[in-house]
């Protein structure tokens, strides 16, 4: 890839890229645009990334959505409404290590993580993945994670610990005004993923 098309390459959220402009303070405006998807890949390091959401050009510019490639690379990646924030807290950069996902009484949303050697598990990525009827009634009917996504940052936590295990159900929850995701797997592998902040934790 050349210098010029290096430029090019902006990373943006596939599900909240083009919502509205960035400026300060401003309304959100919606705009119809047309793109190009064109299989694009990705690797880090030299080795090809699977992508929940696949990357895309517009105006000449490559965008790639910030949630993958920052997990890829290895870093914690909350969102803030409030400010319309996307952070991004470094895990080494290097996508060679991956995020440390405390216990759920040791953390609170949003807080940063640490990072562990890399490990490789067995776990895969179920493929057919029907979540559960929410345990609390207002559950969010298209949440800001989906649950393939959360699923995806379990099975990639999993495997970081060289944990092996199997998918069995995950479902909504509502704990007191945030709504995360309960995933159970196998071997008493249960986690949380916080709808807020993009936040992951272990189950009580």
């Amino acid at each position: 890839m050349n210098k010029d098309k290096l430029k090019g390459i902006a990373i943006g959220s596939i599900a909240t890229l083009f919502i509205g402009t960035v400026t300060l303070y401003a309304q959100p405006v919606t705009r119809n645009i047309a793109v190009t998807f064109n299989n694009i890949r990705v690797a880090i390091n030299g080795q090809v990334q699977t992508l929940e959401n696949e990357p895309f050009i517009y105006n000449g510019r490559t965008y790639l959505p910030v949630a993958d490639i920052s997990r890829a690379l290895g870093h914690t990646v909350t969102w803030e409404a409030s400010t319309n924030t996307v952070h991004l807290t470094s895990g080494g950069g290097d996508g060679s290590s991956s995020p440390n996902y405390p216990a759920h009484n040791q953390s609170t949303p949003g807080q940063s993580s640490t990072n562990q050697p890399n490990r490789t598990g067995g776990t895969v990525m179920p493929t057919n993945i029907v979540p559960r009827s929410p345990s609390h009634a207002g559950a969010p009917t298209n949440p800001a994670i989906s649950a393939t996504q959360a699923v995806r940052m379990v099975v990639d936590h999993l495997n970081a610990q060289g944990i092996t295990a199997t998918f069995r159900y995950m479902y909504l929850e509502r704990e007191g005004n945030q709504w995360k995701w309960n995933i159970e797997f196998s071997g008493d592998n249960e986690f949380y993923v916080w709808l807020n902040s993009g936040r992951i934790t272990r189950g009580d």
